[in-house]
């Protein structure tokens, strides 16, 4: 190899080629079990079947960050990073109001799956409308100010469309400041010139007016932060 790195690909297509090079060689095959009905069981001899091998290939997959665990859950360290990262996202963004937008929903999807327990296709649900119409009220609510996370439209096991306030704590225990990144969220909203509707949005057909995004749609503003 000339190159001082290559990637996980390339070591496992030359593991490849050596265990076939080896299995196609007179010694690269130990005893044959044949079964009565004619199948056999191979007892093949390469060195890249050994136990040493094979823990040599887990290993190789973790140091290259290779590693698959769906849906494996974002722990509190890994949020708190999260949000320092947009907390200086919002301020590069300056007067870019895009940018800011983008920041502010990826934080709102942080939240809702975090704090509020949403799934996706719930977090999609949340309405700017109903959100801006119980603000007030909520945040000064005299014994309990809260956020007010409303969801609107069909869920399962309920009949035609609902609405529903899920209440968040102003602050969280961790430090985090939900009120704040909703509130951010509503102000360039507005500049925007979203008043209601939907929180999350996309261009509707022939490009007129709007609809609620999917979750396939947000997924990109989760992913490009993680």
């Amino acid at each position: 190899m000339s190159a001082d790195y290559i990637q996980y690909e390339t070591t496992r297509r030359i593991r490849s080629h050596v265990s076939n090079l080896k299995h196609t060689t007179s010694g690269g095959v130990g005893s044959v079990l044949v079964g009565e009905d004619c199948r056999a069981t191979f007892m093949w001899t390469a060195c890249t079947n050994s136990p040493w091998f094979r823990r040599f290939a887990v290993r190789c997959h973790w140091r290259m960050g290779d590693i698959w665990r769906l849906d494996r859950p974002v722990n509190l360290g890994e949020l708190k990073l999260v949000f320092e990262l947009l907390e200086e996202d919002w301020i590069a963004y300056g007067t870019d109001l895009e940018g800011q937008l983008q920041t502010c929903l990826t934080a709102i999807i942080f939240i809702s799956g975090f704090f509020a327990a949403l799934q996706g296709e719930e977090i999609v649900r949340e309405d700017l409308g109903a959100i801006r119409k119980h603000w007030e009220e909520a945040v000064e609510y005299p014994c309990d100010p809260h956020v007010p996370l409303m969801l609107s439209g069909r869920f399962k096991r309920e009949t035609g469309e609902k609405l529903f306030c899920q209440p968040l704590a102003v602050k969280s225990k961790s430090g985090l400041d939900i009120q704040s990144w909703f509130f951010r969220t509503i102000w360039v909203m507005e500049r925007t010139g979203a008043m209601s509707g939907p929180l999350f949005r996309v261009i509707g057909a022939k490009k007129k007016g709007f609809k609620r995004a999917s979750m396939g749609t947000i997924q990109p503003l989760f992913h490009r932060i993680l």
